[in-house]
Protein backbone atom coordinates (compact mmCIF):
# COMPACT_ATOMS: atom_id res chain seq x y z
CA UNK A 1 0.00 0.00 0.00
CA UNK A 2 2.90 2.16 0.73
CA UNK A 3 4.41 1.62 -2.81
CA UNK A 4 0.89 2.27 -4.61
CA UNK A 5 0.95 5.81 -2.58
CA UNK A 6 4.49 6.50 -4.20
CA UNK A 7 3.61 5.90 -7.30
CA UNK A 8 0.72 8.18 -6.97
CA UNK A 9 2.48 11.01 -5.46
CA UNK A 10 5.08 10.86 -8.22
CA UNK A 11 2.20 10.68 -10.69
CA UNK A 12 0.59 13.87 -9.34
CA UNK A 13 3.73 16.10 -8.35
CA UNK A 14 4.83 16.80 -11.22
CA UNK A 15 0.92 17.47 -12.79
CA UNK A 16 0.39 20.11 -9.64
CA UNK A 17 3.75 22.00 -10.27
CA UNK A 18 2.82 22.60 -13.65
CA UNK A 19 -0.63 23.47 -12.81
CA UNK A 20 0.71 25.87 -10.36
CA UNK A 21 3.59 27.92 -12.59
CA UNK A 22 0.72 28.20 -15.24
CA UNK A 23 -1.42 29.65 -13.08
CA UNK A 24 1.36 31.63 -11.38
CA UNK A 25 1.76 32.76 -15.15
CA UNK A 26 -1.19 33.82 -15.54
CA UNK A 27 -1.74 35.88 -12.24
CA UNK A 28 1.35 37.48 -13.60
CA UNK A 29 0.04 38.66 -17.01
CA UNK A 30 -3.07 39.59 -15.69
CA UNK A 31 -1.05 41.79 -12.49
CA UNK A 32 1.52 43.82 -15.03
CA UNK A 33 -0.31 43.87 -18.39
CA UNK A 34 -0.26 42.36 -21.58
CA UNK A 35 2.04 42.85 -24.42
CA UNK A 36 0.50 46.44 -25.37
CA UNK A 37 -2.42 45.08 -27.12
CA UNK A 38 -4.59 48.19 -27.64
CA UNK A 39 -8.63 48.21 -27.74
CA UNK A 40 -8.87 47.76 -31.13
CA UNK A 41 -6.33 44.76 -30.98
CA UNK A 42 -8.27 43.14 -28.12
CA UNK A 43 -11.72 40.71 -28.04
CA UNK A 44 -14.18 41.76 -27.47
CA UNK A 45 -15.34 41.90 -23.36
CA UNK A 46 -12.00 42.58 -22.58
CA UNK A 47 -11.87 46.49 -23.42
CA UNK A 48 -11.22 48.15 -20.20
CA UNK A 49 -13.68 51.02 -20.64
CA UNK A 50 -16.45 51.09 -23.65
CA UNK A 51 -15.67 53.52 -26.56
CA UNK A 52 -18.24 56.73 -26.79
CA UNK A 53 -19.34 56.24 -23.20
CA UNK A 54 -18.94 59.18 -21.49
CA UNK A 55 -15.20 59.76 -19.08
CA UNK A 56 -16.42 59.80 -15.79
CA UNK A 57 -15.75 63.15 -13.98
CA UNK A 58 -13.48 63.36 -11.04
CA UNK A 59 -10.79 65.87 -8.89
CA UNK A 60 -7.32 64.84 -8.06
CA UNK A 61 -5.16 66.45 -6.13
CA UNK A 62 -1.47 66.49 -7.61
CA UNK A 63 1.88 65.89 -6.66
CA UNK A 64 2.24 69.93 -7.02
CA UNK A 65 -0.40 70.14 -4.98
CA UNK A 66 -2.83 71.66 -6.80
CA UNK A 67 -5.94 70.04 -8.12
CA UNK A 68 -7.30 68.87 -11.54
CA UNK A 69 -10.76 68.21 -12.38
CA UNK A 70 -11.76 66.26 -15.30
CA UNK A 71 -15.39 68.05 -16.10
CA UNK A 72 -13.57 71.54 -15.27
CA UNK A 73 -10.63 70.81 -17.39
CA UNK A 74 -12.87 70.00 -20.48
CA UNK A 75 -14.91 73.12 -20.49
CA UNK A 76 -12.23 76.07 -19.72
CA UNK A 77 -8.99 74.47 -21.48
CA UNK A 78 -10.55 71.77 -24.01
CA UNK A 79 -7.70 69.54 -24.54
CA UNK A 80 -8.02 65.92 -25.46
CA UNK A 81 -6.23 63.90 -21.99
CA UNK A 82 -4.06 61.18 -22.64
CA UNK A 83 -4.50 59.27 -19.29
CA UNK A 84 -2.28 57.13 -17.94
CA UNK A 85 -2.44 54.91 -14.61
CA UNK A 86 0.75 53.74 -13.39
CA UNK A 87 2.16 52.55 -9.73
CA UNK A 88 5.84 52.73 -8.76
CA UNK A 89 6.07 48.97 -8.20
CA UNK A 90 5.22 48.10 -12.03
CA UNK A 91 8.23 47.84 -14.24
CA UNK A 92 5.97 48.29 -17.42
CA UNK A 93 5.08 51.63 -15.63
CA UNK A 94 8.19 52.77 -14.90
CA UNK A 95 9.97 52.17 -18.81
CA UNK A 96 6.91 53.73 -20.66
CA UNK A 97 7.01 56.98 -18.32
CA UNK A 98 10.35 59.06 -19.95
CA UNK A 99 8.60 57.93 -23.58
CA UNK A 100 4.75 59.54 -21.94
CA UNK A 101 6.72 62.54 -21.14
CA UNK A 102 8.93 63.19 -24.63
CA UNK A 103 5.18 63.08 -26.28
CA UNK A 104 3.62 65.33 -23.87
CA UNK A 105 6.42 68.17 -24.49
CA UNK A 106 6.15 67.53 -27.96
CA UNK A 107 2.22 67.38 -28.03
CA UNK A 108 1.33 70.88 -25.96
CA UNK A 109 -2.07 70.79 -27.54
CA UNK A 110 -3.24 67.40 -25.60
CA UNK A 111 -3.01 67.02 -21.92
CA UNK A 112 -1.37 64.20 -20.52
CA UNK A 113 -2.40 63.30 -16.76
CA UNK A 114 -0.88 60.25 -14.83
CA UNK A 115 -2.22 58.48 -11.81
CA UNK A 116 -1.05 56.25 -8.93
CA UNK A 117 -3.18 53.21 -8.46
CA UNK A 118 -2.77 50.58 -6.54
CA UNK A 119 0.04 52.33 -4.33
CA UNK A 120 0.83 54.00 -1.62
CA UNK A 121 1.52 57.97 -1.18
CA UNK A 122 4.62 57.64 -0.20
CA UNK A 123 5.81 55.04 -2.93
CA UNK A 124 4.07 56.92 -5.67
CA UNK A 125 4.96 60.20 -4.53
CA UNK A 126 9.18 58.87 -4.23
CA UNK A 127 8.73 57.60 -7.60
CA UNK A 128 7.00 61.10 -9.10
CA UNK A 129 10.16 63.02 -7.99
CA UNK A 130 12.49 60.47 -9.47
CA UNK A 131 11.18 60.43 -12.38
CA UNK A 132 10.90 63.93 -12.91
CA UNK A 133 8.13 63.87 -15.76
CA UNK A 134 6.98 66.95 -17.73
CA UNK A 135 3.36 66.06 -17.20
CA UNK A 136 1.15 66.29 -14.31
CA UNK A 137 0.87 63.30 -11.73
CA UNK A 138 -1.39 62.70 -8.81
CA UNK A 139 -2.03 59.46 -6.63
CA UNK A 140 -5.65 58.30 -6.24
CA UNK A 141 -5.60 57.66 -2.43
CA UNK A 142 -9.23 56.13 -2.78
CA UNK A 143 -9.21 53.73 -5.23
CA UNK A 144 -12.55 55.91 -6.93
CA UNK A 145 -10.66 56.80 -10.00
CA UNK A 146 -9.24 53.71 -10.86
CA UNK A 147 -12.78 51.85 -10.21
CA UNK A 148 -13.92 54.35 -12.38
CA UNK A 149 -11.86 53.56 -15.49
CA UNK A 150 -11.32 49.53 -14.70
CA UNK A 151 -8.36 47.62 -16.60
CA UNK A 152 -7.22 44.36 -16.47
CA UNK A 153 -3.35 45.46 -15.78
CA UNK A 154 -1.16 48.35 -15.34
CA UNK A 155 -0.43 50.40 -17.05
CA UNK A 156 -3.33 50.96 -18.60
CA UNK A 157 -4.10 54.41 -20.85
CA UNK A 158 -7.45 56.33 -21.71
CA UNK A 159 -8.07 58.10 -24.40
CA UNK A 160 -10.53 61.00 -23.18
CA UNK A 161 -11.93 63.45 -26.37
CA UNK A 162 -12.15 66.84 -25.91
CA UNK A 163 -16.13 66.30 -25.88
CA UNK A 164 -15.38 64.15 -22.65
CA UNK A 165 -15.67 60.41 -24.29
CA UNK A 166 -13.31 57.58 -24.21
CA UNK A 167 -11.98 56.94 -27.33
CA UNK A 168 -9.83 54.38 -26.71
CA UNK A 169 -7.96 52.51 -24.51
CA UNK A 170 -4.30 50.65 -23.96
CA UNK A 171 -3.49 47.93 -21.80
CA UNK A 172 0.26 47.36 -20.96
CA UNK A 173 3.24 49.50 -21.64
CA UNK A 174 2.93 52.18 -24.50
CA UNK A 175 6.12 52.45 -26.58
CA UNK A 176 7.16 55.83 -28.57
CA UNK A 177 5.35 54.66 -31.77
CA UNK A 178 2.00 53.71 -29.75
CA UNK A 179 2.36 56.48 -27.93
CA UNK A 180 2.15 58.92 -31.35
CA UNK A 181 -0.75 56.68 -32.95
CA UNK A 182 -2.76 57.22 -29.90
CA UNK A 183 -2.01 61.02 -29.78
CA UNK A 184 -3.23 60.72 -33.32
CA UNK A 185 -6.29 59.18 -32.29
CA UNK A 186 -6.76 62.06 -29.75
CA UNK A 187 -6.27 64.59 -32.33
CA UNK A 188 -8.34 63.15 -34.76
CA UNK A 189 -11.25 63.18 -32.36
Amino acid sequence: MTRQRSKTTRRWGPGILTALAVGLAVFGFVLIGDDGASSSDRPSGTEPAPRGEAAVDFTLTLFDGTEFNLREHLSEDGRPVFLNFWASWCPPCRAEMPDISASAERHPEVLFLGIAVSDTREAAAAYADEVAVSYPLGFDATGTIEAHYPAPGLPATFLISSRGEIIGTHVGQVRPEQIEQLVGELLGS
